[in-house]
């Protein structure tokens, strides 16, 4: 149903494309990561300037929520969708055009809180009213964008799933790196709004414009699909209903390996200027060049989480990707992600150790963790749907399985802040919670995952 023009498609088992072609489609991924990358860095300042902290808080829940919400919803409608133009193409289309618009907007932003310092009351609401609906708007596009391309590199993809999840893991990988690169060389996004808004234009433009232009889709008949079992809204439901013994098991391995991850990520900054630097968190955002000796700790340690080893976590997790293709074709999807389950062990570890150098090592292994898991999603999907060759349910599927991500960053929000409303700043005590819930993940693996894929 999907090919390029260098691999037609033939007979029997579809081919998959050429690996020009899925550089090609996977391309995409990459602006939806650096939307995601930068929705904290360019507009989680914005907010702070706006509203009061435990409102940002609030804020941060539109994310998950969304994620529950949206992309089961496309993944669903796109698979039973008939339009001329195909199946995942006009969400991507219609979800780039949105969020770029919402960028061109949220660049305005800025300049109208810095214009609006003696500004009335209502004003300022306003202001940040129209930030929040941007920062909802934005979720919502790019889910859409997110979920049709996943599906549409999993379409084109045909015996070479592996391959082309881990060729979108790279872009996403890349999509993050470019993200930090820009923060690293030019300062806080605040600073340089408009130019950071431009770069997330461009890159959408350039990466989902292709894949609209030159990939060929065939339409889908009305009458090959089955007739609706249930509305598109409640698809994330459904979908989880639904899914087969061996993918529930999985959607439960991935909420408690999310979790785990979250539980870290959520509380980097705080951990490594707190409890590894020994610093002091009051006034050491706004001290300047007059910080104290336990203020620059602090900021050493924020400094050292976000930067330098978030970037080790990426180039490890590039070369890692490029190698997981071989790992699945020689010992199997099931052992693969067993032991690639076992880095974020280490979270336990990294609670209880307060050494720089084995710290920042225990963090950046996890990403082996991360990118194996991600990167198996649609090719299990497609291996359990395999035996049937039914392959209208993979958005309805892929979307459940999206909300594990979601429904692992809600459950870490609400347990990580009754942990930290009982233990003040000890920020070591949630990151202990995660390293034991992602040895459950790797129980559950081990006792009841029984899927066998041995593929490209």
């Amino acid at each position: 149903m999907y090919h390029d023009s260098l691999t037609p498609p033939v007979s029997g088992r579809r081919p998959g494309c050429s690996i020009p072609f899925m550089l090609l489609v996977c391309a995409p991924i990459m602006a939806t990561k650096m939307a995601w990358a930068a929705q904290w860095a360019g507009i989680g300042p914005l907010l702070e300037s706006l509203l009061a902290s435990w409102q940002v808080q609030l804020i941060q829940f539109i994310g998950p929520i969304t994620g529950i919400l949206v992309a089961p919803a496309v993944g669903a409608h796109s698979d039973r969708n008939t339009s001329r133009y195909g199946q995942r193409r006009p969400y991507m289309f219609f979800g780039a055009l949105a969020t770029i618009v919402c960028w061109l907007l949220m660049s305005m932003i800025p300049s109208i809180v810095a214009a609006g310092n003696h500004a009335s009351e209502r004003e300022q609401t306003l202001v940040a009213v129209a930030t929040v609906v941007c920062y909802l708007w934005m979720d919502i596009a790019v889910n859409a964008v997110q979920v049709a391309s996943y599906l549409l590199i999993s379409d084109v993809a045909g015996d070479r799933q592996v391959i082309a999840s881990s060729i979108a893991t790279m872009y996403s990988i890349l999509g993050q790196l470019c993200v930090s690169v820009f923060i690293w060389t030019q300062g806080p996004a605040t600073g340089y709004t408009k130019w950071f808004f431009t770069m997330l234009v461009v890159f959408m433009l350039c990466t989902v414009g292709p894949v609209c232009r030159f990939v060929q889709e065939t339409p889908r008949e009305k009458y090959e699909l089955p007739p609706p079992t249930h509305h598109v809204l409640l698809s994330f439901v459904y979908g989880v209903k639904t899914l087969p013994k061996q993918l529930l098991v999985f959607f439960a391995a991935f909420v408690l390996t999310e979790y785990g991850f979250i539980s870290y990520t959520g509380v980097k900054g705080q951990f490594f200027g707190l409890q590894v630097f020994d610093g002091t968190k009051a006034g050491a955002d706004k001290c300047g060049a007059n910080c104290t000796y336990a203020q620059q700790r602090y900021n050493d340690g924020v400094a050292l989480a976000g930067g330098l080893t978030d970037n080790l976590f990426n180039v490890l997790g590039l070369l890692f990707v490029g190698c997981l293709p071989y790992l699945v074709k020689r010992f199997g999807a099931r052992t693969v992600l067993l032991y690639a389950l076992l880095p974020q062990l280490g979270l336990v570890l990294l609670a209880l150790i307060h050494v720089v150098w084995v710290d920042v090592i225990l963090v950046v292994a996890t990403t082996v963790t991360q990118q194996t898991i991600y990167s198996l999603i649609i090719p299990l999907v497609l291996a359990v749907l395999g035996s049937t060759d039914d392959t209208t349910r993979l958005g309805l599927y892929f979307g459940a399985l999206n909300t594990a991500v979601c429904l692992g960053q809600l459950l870490n929000f609400a347990v990580t802040a009754l942990v930290l409303s009982d233990n003040g700043t000890d920020f070591s005590v949630p990151i202990l919670v995660g390293g034991i819930v992602s040895g459950a993940a790797m129980v559950v693996i081990h006792k009841l995952f029984r899927v066998q894929l041995q593929s490209w």
